[in-house]
């Protein structure tokens, strides 16, 4: 039969065994988390370019039309240019 030293030695011996399992799971874990973080970083690079390049166009179209439609709400400002 075993004795309590030898249980004990068993017990120990599985859970070193397990904890160094956890482990290695757990930076896989973290390395898959790095290059998803990674990925979505790219991902929002790309968003933020394309945002940019519409938004561009879009202020100086707003711009335009804002001046425009403010010359046409005075009618003093519009005799005046016809003059």
């Amino acid at each position: 039969m075993l004795d309590t030293n030898s249980i004990i030695i068993l017990l120990v011996s599985v859970a070193v065994i397990n904890f160094s399992i956890v482990c290695v799971y757990f930076l896989l874990v973290l390395k898959d988390a790095r290059e998803t973080l990674r990925k979505v970083n790219i991902i929002l690079d790309d968003t933020q370019t394309v945002v940019h390049n519409v938004a561009n166009p879009l202020g100086f179209l707003i711009s335009a039309v804002n001046t425009i439609s403010s010359y046409f709400s005075r009618p003093e400002k519009v005799r005046s240019i016809r003059r």
